[in-house]
């Protein structure tokens, strides 16, 4: 005796309120931004500030994820540097230019952020209390995310003062995000 078959058929997944590429605008502290999952199987996300796509982020593996992504009209490429030692870089996508590299401290946590200019950014991380945030080295708050739910499918997001570029929140905003959702 065999169990008859079933059929199944892909639902069409609801599009963005807005147009597909992000749109080239700055963040201030009086913003508010959402990380929303936009793939029911894959690991799709947008940011959305006031219902419009800011910025967008595709994870790619398992063991040791990449990203690609898109924030305020600049696209950058984030994965594995140093797998030894838990490195992860960010780059321009179109110049492979390094942006920025993440070292990791303790494994789950937290790590420092060095970027090309010579700042320096620390990433802590509570995976019990669903917050992660981007200090400076004064201990000061820059960014920080509350995310929900064990598969972390989406999170607020608060932006602390203002940052010296909008192209520097961009990629630190997709790194932070990034490491939520693909190494934490």
């Amino acid at each position: 005796m065999t169990a008859p078959s079933l059929r199944t058929t892909l639902l069409p997944l609801p599009e963005l309120a807005s147009s597909s590429r992000p749109r080239q605008r700055l963040c201030c502290s009086s913003e508010r931004l959402s990380w929303r999952k936009t793939s029911v199987f894959g690991s799709e996300y947008a940011l959305l500030s006031a219902g419009h796509r800011v910025a967008a982020l595709s994870v790619r593996g398992f063991f040791h994820p990449s990203a690609s992504g898109e924030a305020f009209g600049r696209s950058w490429e984030i994965g594995p540097y140093d797998r030894e030692h838990g490195c992860i870089v960010v780059r321009e996508s179109e110049s492979l230019q390094e942006a920025g590299v993440f070292e990791m401290i303790a494994p789950g946590s937290g790590g420092v952020v060095r970027t090309a200019s010579g700042r320096v950014f620390i990433f802590r991380s509570d995976f019990w209390k669903g917050v992660a945030s981007f200090l400076t080295a004064d201990g000061d708050t820059t960014i920080e995310f509350r995310y929900r739910g064990v598969f972390r499918p989406s999170a607020e997001i608060e932006i602390h003062g203002r940052t010296e570029s909008p192209e520097e929140l961009g990629w630190i905003i997709l790194l932070g995000w990034c490491l939520i959702v693909a190494y934490l």
